[in-house]
């Protein structure tokens, strides 16, 4: 289960931190198959509802980690 977590959080990571144009293929790939995002007709891929939500916790994580730091 952890490496599934990590694995999720390495793709919306990814996501937030690649220009859209630059974004590998298998994160594209894994965003879709994961549910947490959905491309468009266009080729675009915007996150989902699920992904917007994890992608926040996963930031506000980050912020209170470097605050402790």
């Amino acid at each position: 289960m952890a490496n599934g977590n990590l694995y999720r959080e390495i793709l919306l990571e990814m996501y937030r931190d690649y220009p859209a144009r630059t974004l590998p293929i298998w994160v594209r790939d894994g965003l879709v198959e994961e549910g947490f995002a959905e491309e468009t007709a266009r080729g675009a891929v915007l996150l989902t509802a699920d992904g917007e939500a994890l992608s926040q916790k996963i930031a506000e994580a980050e912020a209170e980690k470097a605050q402790r730091h």
